[in-house]
């Protein structure tokens, strides 16, 4: 779906609500792997 097709079939509370939770879900995978790297260099490291 492009832009327009977004702005035609959600209003911009819905549209708004999509971005967050992204966000969140970004976020959280971000989290994720910065725990699994700091992870991995410390077993590398000792």
């Amino acid at each position: 779906m492009n832009k327009t097709e977004l702005m035609e079939n959600y209003t911009e509370e819905q549209l708004a609500e999509m971005v967050v939770k992204k966000g969140i879900a970004l976020e959280r995978l971000a989290e994720t792997h910065a725990k699994a790297v700091g992870d991995a260099y410390r077993k590398i490291k000792f």
